[in-house]
């Protein structure tokens, strides 16, 4: 009797151990957190390209971080201009058309501004091959106002009826920005 307890007991045991956890969240983003680093100083399985005439530099940061080993940080020089960091096709799970889901990341910024032509640095999100005329946005400048702190800011949008796959982009415009944990999640 005793015996078949411990077996019951260290089965259970195993079985718990092995069986993935309850609630998980399930992120349709890889390398959100920026923890691999790929070629050139960009983060691997994303894209960053800047307009002409943009003077910026990106690089890994192991200070200022909100969590794990690095965020990311990019710094656009005056007067300003456009640079976007987005993450590759591969690097975002397909969706389920007629899903919401929502995009959650940790921000810090230091003198973030417009560009020469007042252009507002922004987060959006968006889906293909149909997308949304108008794009959830979240207006960074609007947001951050006088904020130097690492900020959680989150984004919705239900995906249209012939969706398949996720569009998210970082437009960035003048000053310093981090990026760190990105997760996007279907919540209903």
């Amino acid at each position: 009797m005793k015996k078949s307890f411990i077996v019951w007991f260290l089965a259970a045991g195993l079985l718990v151990i092995s069986a993935p956890a309850r609630g998980a969240v399930k992120n349709f983003i890889k390398n959100g957190g920026f923890e691999q680093i790929g070629h050139n100083n960009i983060p691997a399985g994303w894209n960053l390209i800047a307009d002409r005439g943009t003077k910026f530099d990106a690089t890994f940061d192991t200070t200022e971080k909100h969590s794990g080993t690095y965020s990311y940080k990019i710094i656009i020089d005056p007067p300003g201009g456009r640079v976007t960091l987005y993450p590759k096709p591969k690097s975002l799970l397909p969706i389920s058309p007629g899903k919401t889901y929502e995009m959650s990341f940790w921000i810090k910024v230091k003198n973030l501004d417009y560009n020469s032509f007042f252009l507002a640095p922004v987060a959006r999100l968006n889906f293909k091959p149909q997308r949304f005329d108008v794009l959830p946005t979240i207006d960074l400048m609007e947001k951050l106002k006088g904020n130097s702190e690492w900020t959680n800011l989150t984004l919705r949008a239900t995906a249209p009826k012939n969706a398949k796959h996720l569009v998210v982009d970082f437009i960035l415009t003048k000053g310093t920005i981090w990026l760190d944990d990105i997760v996007i999640r279907k919540i209903k």
